[in-house]
């Protein structure tokens, strides 16, 4: 097997000059992300960096029929009761998927679930923590 190579991760740092968003200017510095976030991936066009983690499984189901409009209902439903979570409607073939949020931890995602299953207890039975890719915000608006 071929061995894997341990090259620093970067970040570059950017900031707003203006009050208009779409006027980004990247600084020539960079911030050093650790390996121990475990940054794999970073578009600074997208505002966020990938990286290992975890999200809360509320729905997954194969029904073509159904499984697309239960997963946008369910989804509806969360936005509503906990805005402050992202969820995340995915398809993989041939199952439709929901997830909730971007923890880092474990015990993070453990404790979002326990409040998911307190407010929607029908729904208890099919929600669990599962590894996923998540976004990890990246802050623009840094002043030098």
């Amino acid at each position: 097997m071929g061995r894997k190579l341990k090259l620093p991760l970067w970040i570059p740092r950017s900031f707003n000059i203006s009050n208009d968003p779409r006027r980004v200017v990247k600084s020539r510095s960079y911030n050093r992300v650790s390996r121990a976030e475990g940054v794999i991936k970073y578009d600074g066009n997208k505002g966020y960096a990938q990286s290992s983690g975890f999200r809360i499984q509320v729905f997954s189901d194969n029904d073509y029929r159904t499984a697309k409009n239960n997963a946008l209902y369910k989804e509806g439903l969360i936005q509503q009761a906990f805005p402050e979570l992202e969820t995340y409607v995915t398809f993989t073939s041939p199952f439709w998927r929901l997830r909730v949020g971007d923890f880092r931890s474990y015990e993070e995602a453990g404790n979002a679930l326990i409040q998911l299953k307190k407010e929607f207890p029908q729904m208890a039975r099919e929600m669990r923590v599962v590894r996923d890719k998540i976004h990890i915000q990246i802050h623009q608006g840094f002043t030098e």
